[in-house]
């Protein structure tokens, strides 16, 4: 993983736009928050691995299930 975030890292640093400099600062953010968790997702199972066994996972926080029924109109 350490390449992979290497190379993530040399893409913002020095890469094309609308990841690397010379992009519009909006355009270049909204394009290293999606590479960004593009690169999450693709590397998960070593990431979550890199965790203690009960050392929680915050990101479960945001996947909250919907909750239907609940009366709310």
């Amino acid at each position: 993983m350490d390449d992979a975030e290497q190379a993530f890292q040399q893409a913002a640093i020095s890469g094309p736009p609308p990841l690397g400099p010379g992009a519009d600062p909006e355009q270049r953010l909204i394009a290293y928050g999606r590479d960004r968790i593009v690169f999450l997702l693709d590397h998960f199972a070593i990431a979550r691995a890199s965790l203690g066994r009960n050392q929680p996972v915050l990101a479960q926080n945001a996947r909250r299930p919907c909750q239907q029924g609940s009366g709310a109109s």
